[in-house]
Formats: structure tokens, sequence, C-alpha cells
């Protein structure tokens, strides 16, 4: 199994309560080389239950592998004198819709000043660093079955200087479509063709020298590789055992399609 970062947390600052999964902002020692940096927290007992860390988890591994931009990630452990106030609702201002279970959980590092692209796409290059990734970023979510990056929070600008900005890829909680893999539509999802929903920043900016460049570099990620991020769930989160193993499937099948659906989707 990967090493993978963990990190406790201090003290929970705020929900978002418009995602699926209603992550949290917490901040938390153990994640940076200061010690302590605020992470985006996806935890076990939210409303989508721990499939969503389940994807988290693999794309940000598989992600790595490829080298799609992303924030880095880590395994989040909340004592439990953390989870009794907030549990309950002894926190003000701070309310979970269901418990929040024991650890550990996923979370993305936080990345502050980010500027969200605006929804015309009229010069998605400008000032575009890495206008590659937004090509990769679309490969890899017809590899993975995620169906959830058309909106704004999807994806972030993070501004390095005046008027130059940095894509990253953010939130794969509905990745690998569990609902149908563990109800063993395996083959189904294998043979899916559907384009998967895109924002209109990420579809204008992709190009077809960087989407044959994208497919290419997926479609080179060993199966030892897919099986080490598939192998990477903690059984605390309680998924059945063998949900890495049919996502392990789903993954090497669809990158060996790529090629193939390169031209059906992209042409």
């Amino acid at each position: 199994m990967p090493q993978v970062r963990r990190v406790q947390v201090l003290n929970v600052e705020k929900v978002f309560p418009n995602g699926n999964s209603v992550p949290v902002l917490a901040r938390c020692r153990g994640g940076t080389d200061s010690g302590v940096a605020h992470y985006v927290v996806k935890w076990r007992g939210n409303p989508r239950g721990p499939t969503q860390l389940a994807s988290e988890l693999i794309c940000a591994l598989l992600g790595e592998a490829v080298r799609l931009p992303m924030p880095p990630f880590a395994l989040v452990d909340v004592p439990g004198s953390i989870r009794r106030d907030l549990n309950a609702g002894r926190v003000p201002g701070l309310r979970l819709p269901a418990a929040l279970q024991e650890g550990p959980h996923f979370g993305s590092l936080y990345l502050r000043h980010v500027a969200i692209p605006v929804r015309s796409p009229s010069k998605p290059y400008k000032g575009l660093v890495n206008p590659e990734d937004l090509s990769l970023a679309m490969v890899f979510d017809v590899w993975v079955l995620n169906n959830d990056r058309e909106k704004d929070e999807n994806h972030l600008l993070l501004q390095e200087a005046p008027g130059r900005y940095r894509f990253y890829a953010v939130d794969h909680g509905d990745a690998l479509a569990w609902k149908y893999l563990l109800a063993g539509a395996l083959e189904d999802l294998v043979a899916l063709e559907k384009p998967v929903a895109c924002h209109p920043y990420i579809a204008a900016g992709s190009h077809p020298r960087y989407l044959d460049a994208a497919v290419k570099r997926i479609a080179s990620v060993p199966d030892q590789q897919i099986d080490t991020a598939t192998s990477a769930l903690p059984l605390a989160w309680g998924l059945p055992k063998e949900a890495g193993t049919l996502a392990a499937d789903l993954l090497k099948r669809r990158r060996d399609r790529l090629a193939s659906l390169r031209e059906k989707l992209w042409n």
C-alpha cells in the first residue's frame, strides 16, 4: 500500500453546506513544512457515504501518477474530543447533518487566493501557465468516470503572479460510479462512451495536440500503479471487500480503451 500523508485536526472552522458531501474546513497539524495548514476535509459519515472518500483517494493517487495538478492530500484524523463536541452541537456556528465518525477522513490542502474562471470562456488560455492540463483533466475524467467537473468549484485557478494562473483539478468524489460498479455493472461501465460533464472553460481550452498527449500519458500508467492506488482504501471506511479489485479492473480496462474513445469523443 502507498504511504499517504497523515494529518490531525486541531479545530474545525467552517462547514461547506453547498457540497454534496458537506465537507469542512479544518486547521490541521502535520501537513506542511510549517507544521500547520488548512484542509478541506470529506468526513466519514457524510451524507454521500464512504465512496466519496474512496473516489477522492484513488483519484488523488492516480492524479499524481499522471501529473494532473491537484492540491496535496492527506488522510485526516480527528481527536475524539473534537468529534464529540461537533456531534453534540457544542461548536458555535457549526452543524453537521450526520455524525462525524472516527477517522481516517480524506483531506485536500486548502488553496487560498484562488480565482474561479468566469463563465464566459472566450479566452481560456489567457494568463494560464499550464493550458495542456485542461486537456489532461478532460481525458482523466473520462478515464475515471468523473461526471462532476461542470461547476466552478470543481477546479481552481491559483494566481502565481499578476495575470498568471495555474489550473488545479479538485473534487473527485463522484468518480468511479460506485453505485453501479458495486451493483455488478462493470461491463457496462467499461463500455461507456458517453462524454462526461465538463466546465465550458476546460472544454474551450482543450487542444488536439494536448488531448493526444494526455491519452498517451494515461494509457502508459502500469497495472501496478493502478493496483497500488486502489489498494490504499482504509478498512475503517467500511467498503465492500471487492471494492478495490472492481475499481482496479474498471480503471485498467478503461485505460486500454482511451485511444478509441479519443476518436469518438474528441474528433
